[in-house]
């Protein structure tokens, strides 16, 4: 399940996508000839903060909690903060390092309605193991996330925007009776194992491990659209100029 979606580039700046549940396609179903360009992004300090994350964003980024993950965009470079993970419950993180990273390493972008479709190609050849792959699986293949830019300044680069991931479908609890959870939550042993794929995928979507194949452009179109009301869009906007 640790597979992570590298359209987020290497330093996880945009978003760091489930490695379950997840629609990919053994072909690209989107082509250059479809491709649109790639955001500009203002210059300054952003965040990457979950919708229910509150924080002084006036406040140094290492005194923002976890659920703000702070960058710093220059030039079209990308650079995250790289932390001391200190000692628990220390209130100011401390800035170690920094790793550079373009945002959209490797993606095409294409159009679907108010929002982008982005394809990433994952494979043996970036290091890192395809989702749900056998020892006679396809090594490559490409995995989709949904964008939709929010604001622009005066001199039109962007300032605000949301992702979120193209899923197969809604994910169900499992099914037990009231007396087997009550039975289970007494046993200190037990542990609710999640479902890692929906049991009901959306149109064009065929499950397969713990994922499922995309059959045609349409059905990753229609489950980027579907897929924004599973799980609320992590949020990603711009702050103030300079890194901190």
């Amino acid at each position: 399940m640790g597979h992570s979606l590298r359209l987020a580039a290497a330093a996880g700046f945009l978003l760091g996508l489930s490695g379950c549940n997840m629609v990919v396609s053994e072909e690209p179903w989107f082509t250059e000839a479809e491709a649109q360009p790639k955001p500009k992004l203002r210059d300054g300090l952003w965040v990457n903060a979950a919708p229910d994350c509150r924080f002084d964003e006036a406040r140094p980024a290492e005194r923002w909690p976890d659920c703000a993950e702070p960058a710093f965009v220059r030039g079209g470079e990308t650079w995250t903060m790289r932390w001391d993970p200190g000692e628990p419950g220390q209130s100011r993180r401390i800035i170690v390092g920094w790793e550079s990273g373009d945002p959209f390493s490797g993606g095409l972008l294409v159009t679907n309605g108010d929002h982008l479709i982005v394809q990433d190609k994952f494979g043996d050849e970036l290091g890192e193991a395809p989702p749900g792959e056998t020892e006679e699986g396809n090594s490559q293949g490409y995995m989709y996330a949904a964008l939709r830019l929010r604001r622009q300044d005066e001199q039109g680069m962007v300032t605000a925007m949301e992702m979120w991931a193209v899923q197969c479908g809604p994910i169900s609890e499992p099914e037990r009776s009231a007396a087997e959870r009550r039975r289970l939550r007494d046993d200190p042993d037990y542990a609710e194992e999640a479902n890692y794929v929906t049991d009901d995928p959306f149109s064009g979507l065929t499950i397969v491990d713990n994922n499922c194949i995309a059959e045609s452009a349409e059905a990753v179109r229609n489950a980027a659209v579907l897929s924004e009301a599973l799980r609320p869009p992590t949020q990603l906007r711009w702050i103030r100029d300079g890194w901190r």
